[in-house]
């Protein structure tokens, strides 16, 4: 979504849109497989506001994050949502290439390039921002057997968990002196 910021009123400008076909986030993990975050049903609310040059957008999003489950492998969905706020300058008068030294306030704003402002950079580094640092497929999952592997949520695993560790069959006899 590309917003002109010459057509924005004096008021603002109330938008609203969203993708159903969804979006795919992906990183390339060390081993050579990618991890994916899929997103569907998006949708964005937002208010975009000019002041002379300086461009303000807020607003709120929602979507359905589908990932596969950090314990059981199995894939899972959660509906996020995040509201976000934007304050872009035009690049145009940017100090020149010497390093400074950021300020809290710097972190919060961005720069814009001519009349047109890409709204889609935005939107997806705050659904990358709604990505779990870890992901489960419910708050109750009991994740895979670490013996045999076996999804411990459709059924117990049958690899007998009374079992005990040879390496640690020697402390069966243990018993504390007081």
């Amino acid at each position: 979504m590309k917003i002109n910021i010459n057509n924005i009123p004096d008021e603002g400008l109330h938008l609203r849109f969203g993708d159903r076909s969804g979006w795919r986030l992906g990183d390339h993990l060390p081993d050579g497989t990618e991890e994916t975050a899929r997103f569907r049903d998006l949708d964005v609310r937002c208010l975009v506001r000019k002041v002379r040059e300086v461009v303000f957008i807020s607003g709120k999003l929602g979507s359905v994050l589908t990932m596969t489950c950090d314990r059981c492998l199995e894939e899972g969905e959660m509906f996020v949502e995040a509201e976000f706020s934007y304050t872009l300058r035009p690049l145009t008068g940017l100090p020149g290439e010497a390093e400074t030294e950021l300020t809290a306030e710097d972190l919060d704003e961005g720069y814009y390039e001519g009349d047109l402002i890409d709204l889609t950079p935005l939107v997806r580094e705050q659904l990358l921002l709604q990505i779990p640092m870890k992901f489960l497929c419910r708050p109750e999952c009991r994740g895979l057997c670490p013996r045999c592997g076996a999804n411990l949520n459709t059924a117990p695993c049958s690899c007998g968990e009374g079992k005990i560790d040879e390496r640690l069959a020697v402390l069966r006899n243990f018993r504390g002196r007081e």
